[in-house]
């Protein structure tokens, strides 16, 4: 194909400008589809509250945590991440929006959450 220099195995694909080495398909998103615990998804879901929250637009704050707890603000919308071996309680009111684990009113072992109440955490 070339000369013997295609020691990676890249495949001739006129469908793309770039060849690619045959078993990256195995890593393609399109496989990853409709599984909600996948990190992709996670970072999926992420993206759309970023848009829908317009996070960025407004001002971050730090909130009080206990140690080896991660507890920002912007606008509405609260993030937590739990760093630490041992479930943390959730504030009063507030309501998940989407979380790295399964959570009620605890967050779970280095579990990250976002969330957002009716007054607007």
């Amino acid at each position: 194909m070339d000369g013997g220099r295609n020691r990676l195995r890249l495949r001739e694909n006129r469908d793309t400008w770039l060849r690619q080495v045959s078993t990256y398909g195995t890593y393609a998103a399109r496989g990853y589809e409709g599984d909600p615990d996948l990190t992709l998804q996670l970072f999926r879901r992420l993206l759309t509250l970023r848009r829908c929250h317009r996070l960025g637009a407004g001002e971050l704050h730090w909130c009080d945590s206990p140690d080896d707890v991660l507890h920002i603000a912007n606008g509405a919308v609260e993030v937590m991440a739990n760093l630490s071996p041992h479930p943390v309680t959730l504030p009063a009111g507030a309501r998940i929006l989407t979380a790295s684990a399964p959570t009620a009113e605890k967050l779970s072992p280095e579990a990250e959450r976002v969330s957002g109440s009716g007054r607007h955490l």
